[in-house]
């Protein structure tokens, strides 16, 4: 079986073979416990020391269910050589976060010059 296969049918497991299932971190958590399922992620290299974590990353939409899209490529992002495209994203998303910040900066510099104009014609 593939890694593909192979961790599908660990996500069937956990949601009870829903074809749309999706779980949530309590379900994630039980699953957690187990042997077999950390057993198999620590094999694949992703770490299960702090399972709150890693479900946030796994939760692709954050939406705070993971269904078996993000349960499986969250967890080839997560495994191996993979980490390198994980970092990838990563640093776009916080590229994105720096333009999203600089441009809430130039806003609240315009506001802070409306608000001293009006100041000044209050005065007047």
């Amino acid at each position: 079986m593939s890694q593909v296969e192979d961790l599908k049918h660990l996500f069937s497991e956990i949601s009870g073979g829903e074809s749309l299932a999706q779980v949530g971190i309590d379900e994630f958590k039980q699953a957690m416990s187990t042997t077999k399922f950390s057993a198999f992620l620590h094999s694949m290299g992703i770490s299960t020391e702090d399972v709150g974590v890693l479900f946030k990353l796994l939760d692709a939409d954050t939406n705070g269910l993971v269904d078996l899209d993000e349960f499986v490529t969250g967890c080839l992002n997560l495994h191996g050589t993979a980490k390198s495209s994980q970092l990838a994203r990563m640093s776009y998303e916080n590229k994105l976060t720096r333009r999203e910040i600089k441009s809430m900066q130039r806003s609240l510099a315009d506001l802070h010059i409306v608000l001293r104009m009006m100041c000044e014609n209050w005065s007047v």
